[in-house]
């Protein structure tokens, strides 16, 4: 599961080193100040093979000088099989004389590692794919960057949010900057750079790269890649004037120190000898006042409804050519749908998605995007072919061996937007606002009834923050209970109640969600769903008939295209064509 590739130019070579004839410890760099919190950083370790057993050497020399008390695993902790003596070949033995020591190890997931490395008590995960703990006066946050879901950047902020240790160190797989083959993982960085500049994260570990680089502060943080523990890519280091250090001429690893207002590094390689070494300032607290001021906004004018072009989301120039080749990059395997990354010819990433959400979400995207909110950019492609898919772990069965995938949303991985968090329902700053009460009315119009605030995000882009919907899959059915609520049923969405009670200024709109008896209302997540309905509840007349004029200026050529572009037949577009046009017209008899 390799992401993206991008190779740099020439290569670079800081410090070159030969073998060690003996493992003892030279010279060691960093302070030993009393009370200090002390650890060791490798990446990309599990091999197996002599030289992994060679860092393990040199990391338990340089113990016994430098008495660290933990080590951060920056994944793909095991290369190849994971059988029970594989886990012993290529962690347990390497390292046994810190074992021993009861040094502990702190594992994050890399893209060779399987997600079941979480249960595998040594790696100190607690079953989780990302955590976080405390040592002294840091805090450290293990990442799983193989798929950086909303659930996983909520609960970040939150963390981050919360902290209140003085040094907040955050370490994953993919590094956020790199001239390595792999380069910078440019997609992740969107996500993440957002929530460690606001929160003040000091200092970043990757792999992913196999050699050691530390790269200038980009906006104040502190990013090492350190990928070099069992695995060299000699020369790889391409040129760039980002590299404030490098090494790719053998195996390394990373010895820190943290004490009061400073951390200090030493990176060293296989063979002992110091490669890079220096100190890193605790960063100061961003103002609690940081982002005020930025304008929020849930909702802006599309412009001339006439002109707009429903069946292409962003422009026949952003339109994915469907006889292109794609690559793989990345599957999410935490999501409900088959789902993965791909990049296309132009180095375009999209993230594609399987199943039966595929048309119905492309298709609610454009009416949402027509009635002035924010979505994600989807195509429907009813073919399209992906080299090196075949790792597939969910869904594997809707590949051809070719790589031939039929009936594909692909979601355009936006450049240049900062994800912020998620928002809620009856948690954000437009409530009793128009523009809010407009777009509880189009959740209802759609019949969707999946209105979880993980399905809800704010990023920041073009200096503004834009709340918007993130997952409308559920639409365009039926909607109620677990057992008769339907997606993508064309007839049942047509035939379904749309305005329930109408008082004289506030509306009730249908959207059934509720359990399936009253019992189960003491399950929480039962309780969640029927707080969704109150989502289409005593909604204000005029606004109900605001977002109704709106839509009314639609032609039914513009509708028929939002159902075309999510490749239905043309008997089904013709059913939701004219159940939207009725409903547009029951908010305009309102």
């Amino acid at each position: 599961m390799a992401r993206s590739i991008r190779r740099g130019v020439g290569a670079l070579a800081l410090v070159t080193g030969g073998w060690l004839a003996g493992p003892a410890a030279q010279e060691l760099t960093l302070p030993l100040k009393p009370d200090s919190v002390r650890f060791g950083v490798i990446g990309d370790s599990g091999t197996g093979g002599a030289p992994q057993y060679e860092v393990g050497r040199q990391l338990a020399a340089y113990h016994q000088k430098f008495p660290f008390t933990f080590v951060i695993m920056l994944g793909d902790n095991i290369y190849g099989g994971e059988r029970p003596q594989d886990f012993i070949q290529k962690f347990e033995a390497p390292y046994k004389f810190l074992l021993d020591a009861k040094v502990l190890f702190y594992a994050s997931l890399g893209n060779h590692d399987d997600p079941n490395q979480r249960f595998y008590t040594p790696f100190n995960m607690s079953g989780k794919r990302y955590y976080t703990f405390k040592k002294g006066n840091a805090r450290f946050f293990a990442l799983d960057s193989n798929y950086m879901d909303p659930v996983q950047l909520a609960w970040l902020e939150s963390e981050l949010k919360s902290s209140g240790s003085d040094w907040k160190i955050a370490y994953f797989h993919h590094p956020l900057y790199s001239s390595g083959m792999h380069g910078s993982q440019t997609d992740l960085r969107v996500l993440l750079e957002p929530l460690f500049v606001t929160y003040s994260v000091d200092a970043v570990f990757s792999g992913h790269e196999h050699f050691y680089q530390r790269i200038k502060p980009q906006k104040g943080i502190q990013y090492f890649v350190s990928g070099g523990g069992g695995q060299v890519r000699t020369g790889d280091i391409g040129a760039s004037t980002m590299t404030a250090a490098g090494f790719d001429a053998d195996r390394s690893f990373m010895l820190v120190e943290v004490a009061d207002k400073e951390l200090s590094f030493q990176a060293i390689s296989r063979t002992g000898k110091t490669i890079d070494k220096g100190t890193v300032p605790m960063r100061a607290p961003v103002p609690t006042t940081a982002g005020a001021g930025v304008p929020e906004v849930i909702w802006r004018d599309p412009g001339p409804v006439a002109s707009l072009n429903l069946l292409d989301a962003g422009g026949t120039q952003h339109r994915p050519d469907a006889k292109g080749t794609f690559t793989f990059l990345r599957e999410d395997t935490q999501a409900t749908n088959p789902t993965f990354d791909v990049a296309d010819q132009q180095g375009v990433q999209w993230k594609v998605t399987l199943g039966e959400e595929a048309r119905t979400e492309t298709a609610a995207t454009r009416l949402v995007r027509a009635a002035g909110y924010f979505v994600d950019e989807d195509y429907y492609l009813a073919e399209l072919t992906v080299r090196g898919v075949t790792m597939l772990q969910r869904g594997g069965g809707l590949v051809s061996a070719s790589g031939l995938i039929h009936g594909a949303r692909l979601e355009r991985r936006p450049t240049g937007v900062g994800k912020v968090r998620t928002w809620g329902w009856f948690d954000n700053p437009f409530l009793g606002k128009r523009d809010l009460n407009g777009l509880r009315v189009m959740m209802a119009l759609l019949n969707n009834w999946d209105l979880k605030e993980v399905n809800n995000s704010i990023y920041e882009i073009g200096g503004e923050r834009r709340y918007a919907v993130t997952d409308l899959g559920a639409s365009f059915g039926n909607t109620g209970n677990a057992v008769t609520r339907a997606r993508r049923a064309p007839q049942e969405y047509a035939d379904s109640r749309f305005v329930g009670s109408a008082g004289s200024d506030l509306i009730d709109f249908v959207l059934h969600n509720v359990p399936i008896s009253p019992g189960a209302l003491n399950v929480p997540a039962d309780r969640t769903r029927a707080r969704m309905e109150d989502v289409t509840r005593q909604i204000p007349r005029a606004d109900a008939k605001w977002l109704g004029r709106r839509l009314s200026m639609l032609s039914d050529a513009q509708i028929r295209d939002c159902f075309r572009a999510a490749g239905y037949t043309p008997d089904v577009v013709g059913v939701y064509t004219q159940a939207v046009r009725k409903r547009i017209a029951a908010l305009n008899a309102l």
